[in-house]
């Protein structure tokens, strides 16, 4: 089902989903062809601004749903409200409690018979991971020092061509001085730029950037361009009162 939201930073309707006055007619021809239909599913977009769009599309579904049953055109007994659910950038966004208190009344309306799934990847996994690059050179360029780093756009940091997300970056290098700097991927592309105009102490190649809220949309979309590594993944298993491990995944 398509239901787009102006607000959410990826608007996931413009590309799937049918039309909701067109539902009906669609599940009478999979009735037609003896293709079962267990339900609908939406997503709303990604990192949506407010929760009002999840609202108003299960309020839509659940009537959608009622008239599909009352024709027979399928059991229509799921509903996959998708994900959409809004996670830090270095920019607040409402907390996930106050954010879902509308989307949980709205789904306790719904017949006791219906399965609710949601979808929400980013919400869990983007604040599990973080990223980690070296600085492998510098230049003083119109003032301004620029640092390249062994990742970048082309890399774990794709989410921000292809997610619009702004991933938080900071220097493990702290105190002192700091002047405003680049921070550039390794590749020979002029728009492998993390980010411009940061306030970072003056680097020096070996140091450390670590980019923060970096679990979604980074690593699946990296490639090998100019033949540059995807980063290795690892794992840090800690337990109360162990020193952790790490452990590197088969990527």
């Amino acid at each position: 089902m398509s239901f787009r939201s102006p607000g959410a930073v990826v608007d996931l309707s413009r590309k799937f989903g049918c039309d909701p006055e067109d539902l009906l007619e669609l599940a009478r021809l999979a009735r037609k062809l003896g293709i079962p239909v267990r339900g609908l599913s939406f997503h709303v977009g990604s990192q949506a601004a407010d929760p009002s769009k999840h609202v108003e599309a299960i309020e839509v579904c659940a009537k959608l749903m009622a008239k599909a049953r009352k024709e027979k055109l399928g059991t229509f007994d799921t509903l996959d409200i998708g994900g959409g659910y809004p996670i830090e950038y270095g920019q607040k966004v409402a907390d996930i409690g106050r954010f879902c208190a509308p989307i949980r009344a709205a789904l306790a309306k719904l017949p006791a018979r219906i399965r609710v799934i949601a979808e929400p990847g980013r919400y869990i996994c983007g604040p599990a991971a973080i990223g980690v690059a070296s600085v492998m050179g510098r230049a003083k360029r119109e003032g301004h020092w620029w640092y390249y780093l062994d990742d970048g756009l082309y890399g774990s940091y794709s989410g921000q061509l292809f997610d619009h997300a702004k991933y938080p970056v900071e220097s493990l290098k702290q105190g002192g001085e700091t002047f405003p700097s680049v921070l550039a991927g390794p590749t020979c592309d002029s728009i492998d730029v993390i980010g411009e105009n940061l306030m970072l102490p003056q680097l020096k190649a070996g140091d450390l950037i670590v980019g923060r809220a970096m679990g979604a949309y980074t690593w699946a979309s990296a490639s090998e361009f100019n033949f540059f590594p995807k980063a290795t993944v690892v794992t840090v298993n800690r337990k109360p009162g162990d020193r952790g491990s790490v452990v590197p995944l088969p990527f």
